[in-house]
């Protein structure tokens, strides 16, 4: 190959590049204008969307059997597991924001409390492990549910995200348990396609 033919199949492969590099960089603001509004960080989704296609799968009523990609489609349009969704009204106005399915934050790194460290419990696990399978099982059924309860006990971040769900459950349910109801107009459960628009 000539260097002439290297010098063009360079450029050309550098001006396709440019072109792919444009491209993706324009879907990816078409996305933060029709998924994301003036917080980038949280995606704002219309509340009659949440109601009728995800709220009845987070408050029980529904099961996930009747629709099993409606946990991915709630990923994709927050982002990630560990990414909150802001739930807007008609005119784009911030109503609540529905917690993270994964909340990384209720795991505290430090060592405040001296309680034994994820890391050490999967130390463990593999030292027993190593004497029979069925002990290195057990110890880590027995350690994670141990320390998995201590974070969901002394952790104020889950409360708080349980205190959110509760009032997201209440806002919609005559039925709530904490007897603070909120009459909200319902809606209708047949949406067209049309209005699972993201603002």
């Amino acid at each position: 190959m000539s260097k002439l033919q290297e010098t063009i199949e360079r450029q050309i492969k550098q001006k396709n590049d440019a072109m792919a590099k444009e491209m993706s960089d324009r879907g990816d603001a078409y996305f933060d204008i029709l998924v994301k509004g003036p917080n980038k960080d949280l995606t704002r989704l219309p509340e009659s969307t949440f109601v009728v296609n995800f709220l009845p799968y987070f408050n029980g009523k529904k099961s996930l059997d009747d629709n099993k990609d409606v946990i991915a489609l709630w990923i994709s349009i927050a982002g990630s597991t560990t990414k909150e969704v802001m739930v807007v009204n008609n005119n784009n106005e911030p109503l609540y924001t529905v917690p993270a399915m994964n909340d990384t934050s209720i795991f505290d790194m430090s060592d405040k409390n001296n309680s034994q460290k994820f890391q050490m419990i999967v130390q463990n696990f593999q030292m027993y492990s190593n004497i029979t399978p069925v002990s290195g099982q057990n110890y880590l059924e027995n350690a994670l549910g141990v320390k998995i309860e201590k974070l969901r006990t002394e952790s104020t971040a889950f409360i708080e995200n349980e205190k959110r769900w509760l009032e997201i459950f209440a806002r919609y349910d005559e039925s709530s348990v904490q007897g603070k109801n909120v009459k909200h107009k319902p809606l209708d459960d047949k949406l067209p396609d049309d209005d699972m628009i993201y603002e």
